[in-house]
C-alpha cells in the first residue's frame, strides 16, 4: 500500500470515529456501557430511548466501537475504551479553561504572600543574608509562575509530563530504596556483578515508577491537582 492510499484510509477511518462520536446519544451509549455490559433493553432503558429502531441506528454507527459477548450483552471494544477515555480528557480541559472556581484567585494570592511572609522571616527574624532571600524568593515566585501558568494554560502532553516526572520521583526513588533495603541488590550484585546490578537496580524501579505515574495521570484524566 502506497503512502498516499495509506493517508486516505487514515483520513476515512478519522472520519467514521467523528461521525460516530457526533451525536450525544452515542456518548451518552458509550458512557452506559464503560460500567457495566448491558443487553438491548436495558441499554435502551439506561439511555432512555423510546424506538428500538432509532437504539438500533446509532449501535450501527458505533459498531467499531462496540461489540457483542457470548451472552448477547453489548460492550465496549478497545477501540470504543479508548475513544471514550479521549472524550473525557477532552472534556477535562475544555472545564478547565473555562470559569476558575471562587476560590481561585484567592489561592494564589495566598501562596504569593505566604512566600513573602516567609521571605521577612528569614531576613529580619533567622538573620539569612539579604542575597540568600532575594535569590529564594525569585526562584519561588519562578516555580509558582510555572505552575500558575500550567493550570490555566493546560496541556494534555505537559500533564502527562508531570504525571510521569512524578512516578519517577517519588514513586521511582521510593522502589529503588525499597529494593535496596530489601536484599535484592545484594543478590543481584552477586549473581551479575556490580555494574550490572547497579543500571539495573537504578533503572528498572525508576521505569516501573514512570509507568505507574503514567497509569494515575490516566485514571484522573491527566488532570492537575489544585487545576481549575
Amino acid at each position: 500500500m502506497g503512502e498516499d492510499e495509506s493517508q486516505d484510509k487514515f483520513n476515512r477511518d478519522r472520519a467514521e470515529l467523528f461521525e460516530a462520536l457526533g451525536h450525544p446519544i452515542r456518548l451518552e451509549i458509550l458512557q452506559a456501557l464503560s460500567d457495566e455490559p448491558l443487553s438491548f433493553t436495558e441499554l435502551k432503558r439506561k439511555v432512555k430511548i423510546d424506538s428500538s429502531g432509532h437504539l438500533s441506528f446509532h449501535l450501527d454507527k458505533l459498531r467499531d466501537l462496540i461489540t457483542t459477548s457470548s451472552d448477547g450483552n453489548y460492550k465496549l471494544t478497545d477501540e470504543g475504551k479508548e475513544a471514550l477515555t479521549a472524550i473525557k480528557i477532552i472534556e477535562t480541559f475544555v472545564k478547565a479553561k473555562g470559569s476558575k472556581p471562587w476560590w481561585w484567585k484567592s489561592l494564589w494570592a495566598g501562596v504569593l504572600l505566604i512566600a513573602v511572609a516567609l521571605g521577612a522571616v528569614g531576613y529580619f527574624i533567622l538573620n539569612t543574608p539579604l542575597e540568600q532571600v532575594l535569590g529564594g524568593a525569585a526562584l519561588t515566585f519562578l516555580l509558582i509562575g510555572i505552575s500558575y501558568y500550567i493550570r490555566v494554560k493546560p496541556s494534555l502532553s505537559v500533564s502527562r509530563a508531570i504525571y510521569i516526572l512524578v512516578g519517577i520521583s517519588p514513586i521511582g526513588f521510593g522502589l529503588w530504596v525499597l529494593l535496596s533495603i530489601s536484599g535484592v541488590g545484594r543478590l543481584m550484585t552477586d549473581y551479575l556483578g556490580v555494574w550490572p546490578s547497579l543500571i539495573i537496580g537504578f533503572t528498572v524501579p525508576l521505569i516501573v515508577g514512570a509507568f505507574i505515574g503514567d497509569w494515575i495521570g490516566r485514571r484522573r484524566n491527566y488532570r492537575l491537582p489544585l487545576s481549575p
